[in-house]
């Protein structure tokens, strides 16, 4: 009977130390660890009070997984718990991707620095959470940085390592397309398909730029549309190019060709401030729109840049415009080039 009772206590203590190895794996061990990671960076710093927050991108070897999505989603969780405490608002990761995905922000879904102030600006976000993961041996580290919007510098950065277990081992190597990803290429046409004979063709007139350059575009639409043309640079200020004050009707009809600045304006575009990639976004509507009010006989310049608040406005009101609208009344077409 003492043999039998040994042999029971030791398969009891097998199985109590199977449990506790097979518990490891567990999606919830990971959650908490990502938790402890986002308390580490957030809990007890008031630079965050009265902040928007929201939640990027964790890679492995520069790649999107099922893992980092796993940690951005247990990251945004973690931020959401603590945003009530720590006085800070919490911007949902879907609104932040649809936003990248309208404007080039994320071509292969990296996140870049370079893209902080142009998020911060078109969302009113101060600061992004981001981050990647790094393997050695048998453990999985995961870094955690915040990025201020405004400036593009780190306000935290904390590094936690967790064993790679099977279950984390398993969607490190499970590569994957988000709903933050694009079809690839530098431009993208929206609202612009072959559902609707409502299209806008719209071009810089040189591929390639360097500061200094003149800049200079082009549009056409298939039907007579109403069109404003929004410029996100390099820096992250937001412009609205037309309508302007030299062209302040922005009504043109179908098949005609409008250069912007007209050749009659009393301006040029020159490129300056520093290199990077920039954005423009050409939208047109069969009913006017009016995005922000034109009150062009206050404008300090011939066309009009936008504040953080009015930025962030505007983004909202097109996102609304368009979401309501048929593709009959909608057309969209967009370029980014690099300057150098």
């Amino acid at each position: 009977m003492m043999a039998t009772g040994k042999r029971i206590g030791i398969l009891a203590g097998v199985i109590v130390c199977f449990l506790a190895l097979t518990g490891a794996a567990r999606p919830a061990s990971l959650g908490k660890q990502i938790r402890s990671l986002v308390e580490s960076a957030i809990k007890g710093k008031k630079t965050f009070q009265g902040k928007k927050v929201g939640t990027g991108t964790f890679v492995y070897a520069g790649k999107p997984t099922r893992l980092g999505a796993y940690i951005a989603k247990q990251v945004q969780v973690a931020l959401f718990a603590m945003s009530s405490a720590g006085g800070f608002e919490v911007l949902d990761r879907s609104q932040l991707c649809q936003l990248a995905a309208e404007h080039e922000l994320w071509t292969d879904d990296r996140f870049r620095d370079s893209d902080a102030q142009k998020i911060g600006n078109l969302m009113g976000v101060d600061a992004l959470a981001v981050g990647n993961m790094e393997v050695f041996g048998n453990e999985l580290m995961i870094t955690l940085s915040i990025i201020s919007t405004v400036t593009s510098t780190v306000m935290a950065a904390v590094t936690r390592e967790v064993p790679n277990n099977k279950f984390n081992s398993k969607l490190l190597g499970e590569s994957m397309s988000s709903f933050c990803s694009k079809s690839g290429g530098t431009k993208d046409v929206s609202n612009n398909g072959p559902a609707s004979d409502f299209k806008i063709v719209f071009e810089p007139m040189k591929k390639r730029y360097e500061l200094g350059d003149k800049l200079e575009f082009r549009f056409t639409t298939t039907k007579d549309a109403y069109v404003t043309l929004v410029d996100l640079g390099t820096s992250g200020d937001v412009t609205i190019i037309f309508p302007n004050r030299f062209t302040k009707n922005n009504f043109v009809r179908a098949g005609q060709t409008i250069t912007v600045p007209s050749k009659d304006a009393d301006f040029e575009f020159i490129l300056g401030g520093k290199p990077g990639r920039e954005i423009v976004r050409a939208i047109a509507t069969k009913n006017p729109v009016t995005f922000l009010p034109k009150d062009f006989h206050r404008m300090k310049g011939p066309v009009r840049s936008l504040s953080r608040k009015e930025s962030s406005t505007l983004t909202r009101d097109i996102s609304a415009v368009k979401a309501n609208a048929p593709a009959s009344k909608w057309a969209e077409d967009r370029v980014s080039f690099e300057i150098r």
